[in-house]
Parts: C-alpha cells; structure tokens; sequence
C-alpha cells in the first residue's frame, strides 16, 4: 500500500509540475514497480480461478504498458 501511495503522491505533483525528466523518472518508477508486481502475482496464481488468473495477468501487464509508455513518449 505504502508503494501506491508513494508512487500516486509522485504522479500527482508530476501533474502540476511539467518536467520531460519527470514523466520519465515517473514511468521507470511505475515500470520497475509494475514489472515485479506482475512476475510476482504470475506465479502466484494457482489458488484462483481461470477467469480471476486471466483477469490478473491483463490488468498487471496493462499497468507495465502504461508505466512503459510514460517513459518512451515524448511529451510537449
């Protein structure tokens, strides 16, 4: 919880602050965080269901994409 917080709390300043190294310290923050949060709940999956595995695996890789995309596309 303490890592969303942080990281939500980042997000937001980076909002009202526009800053090219910003968005990008930003998605490598959210990217870091996503990819490990991913790999640990991929292998973590064998006690739901079919549906809640599927479920699982979109919305963890759909939060990797943005955090990838936030520090890949540039910003004006």
């Amino acid at each position: 919880g303490a890592q969303y917080f942080a990281l939500g709390a980042a997000s937001v300043f980076g909002l009202f602050w526009h800053s090219q190294i910003g968005y990008r310290l930003l998605g490598v923050a959210w990217t870091v965080f996503g990819v490990l949060h991913f790999a640990y709940h991929v292998t973590h999956l064998s006690h739901m269901s079919v549906s809640d595995q599927i479920s699982q695996v979109i919305v963890l890789g759909f939060a990797v994409v943005l955090g990838v995309g936030l520090f890949l596309s540039p910003r004006r």
